[in-house]
């Protein structure tokens, strides 16, 4: 694969504001709690997500009964555990098919995820009269809990079995090839800040011109950072560097969680641009707090003006500051407000199969939609497709120890 791949024109995009993108995830404190809760424990974080609780009606459908057998007729609930909380489910059915299908209370977190899961998999079921339709890519746990609690209220109304086979799927129509400047493959936090850095060079709010797309084969982009909660770790005030005893503090600090490993340029590199990389965070939206911010204060205000050596940096949410935060995702929902007003092309549910190789040189990839397959062609592709600490062989040739 050739270097030029990945190297942007100057005149295009600075190479430092590229390279602050790249390594905004990994000088993230944000620690992933990607564990799901079991029974009833998960009912503790339903003050953080009251606000599922509008429901999520799906209209009956034309669609044939899946089922022979006769149901008895009327309401039925059950509630399941998800991610992180419970989902209760309301269904209707009369005596051979799924009539309506509803979420009532959610406890289910973070919002961010299982909203698309709480919305559209309601929909999904009764248009399929199936409780095999398809998970929301990104969100399986909540949407396997709703998926259950479905099919509880049908074996409630005498109907086991009769919505147990998975409905058919449409053949994927070839689409027509997509022409960009630049493609981002996986829309986590490397993709989505360089997706930004491309389309908005050196994060001074001038448009490059460049036609960015983005892919992420997830339902939401983000990666696993929504999972994550906690601070970026980063001397103050931002705009300066960290003093080289606080580097030899955190190197000391890695090692300790490594096993005495560790790759000392790299630390070094993500803490001096861990400052920048919090600045331009706050560029596009992200409400920060420092540790101990009372609430009515300015998160900008403090971050920017507290004079530690280091600060830590929480995104939060400025509507429910108590309950929501230091939670990752609201990182993301500011890109997606960023996103949509710079015209940068996300496509979702979208993920790259092959690369598109001219000579050593990657031009583009072959990708697959929700509805088709189709190429995208590209000047330059930027690989953040993640996944490389579950890759043994990759870890065993570039990582640089004994």
């Amino acid at each position: 694969m050739s270097k030029d791949a990945f190297n942007f024109d100057s005149k295009s995009m600075s190479r430092r504001a590229f390279a602050g993108g790249l390594v905004a995830a990994a000088a993230a404190g944000l620690t992933a709690c990607a564990q799901p809760a079991s029974g009833t424990a998960a009912s503790a974080s339903a003050d953080a997500s009251a606000s599922a609780d509008a429901s999520a009606s799906a209209a009956a459908s034309s669609a044939a009964p899946a089922g022979n057998g006769t149901m008895t007729p009327g309401s039925y609930t059950a509630t399941k555990s998800g991610f992180m909380g419970e989902n209760t489910v309301y269904v209707t059915v009369d005596e051979s098919s799924i009539v309506d299908v509803s979420v009532g209370k959610s406890t289910d977190v973070p919002e961010y995820i299982t909203r698309l899961a709480l919305s559209d998999l309601p929909t999904n079921i009764v248009e399929a009269q199936s409780v095999a339709v398809d998970v929301i890519s990104g969100a399986t746990f909540t949407s396997r809990s709703i998926l259950s609690a479905v099919k509880d209220c049908v074996e409630q109304a005498g109907g086991a079995g009769l919505f147990d086979a998975a409905p058919e799927k449409p053949a994927k129509t070839a689409g027509e090839t997509v022409e960009a400047d630049v493609l981002v493959i996986g829309g986590g936090m490397s993709g989505c800040m360089s997706a930004l850095s491309a389309k908005q060079a050196n994060f001074d709010g001038v448009d490059s011109g460049l036609n960015v797309v983005l892919i992420e084969k997830q339902a939401f982009i983000g990666g696993s950072t929504p999972l994550a909660y906690g601070g970026f770790f980063t001397a103050t005030p931002l705009s300066k560097q960290p003093t080289q005893e606080y580097i030899n503090s955190e190197i000391e600090r890695f090692q300790g969680l490594n096993f005495g490993k560790v790759n000392e340029p790299l630390v070094t590199h993500l803490l001096n641009v861990a400052g920048e990389t919090v600045l331009k965070m706050q560029d596009v939206g992200v409400a920060l707090m420092t540790a101990g911010m009372d609430e009515g204060e300015q998160p900008t205000e403090i971050l920017k003006g507290f004079n530690s050596d280091p600060s830590t940096a929480y995104p939060f949410d400025r509507t429910n500051w108590k309950t929501m935060w230091g939670d990752g995702y609201h990182i993301f929902e500011s890109f997606n407000v960023w996103f949509k007003s710079l015209g940068v092309d996300v496509r979702l549910n979208t993920k790259a199969t092959e690369l598109i190789m001219d000579g050593d040189k990657v031009v583009g990839a072959k990708v697959e939609g929700p509805d088709s397959t189709y190429e995208i062609h590209a000047k330059k592709v930027i690989l953040s497709s993640g996944g490389f600490a579950q890759n043994k062989e990759m870890i065993e040739e570039f990582t640089p120890h004994d």
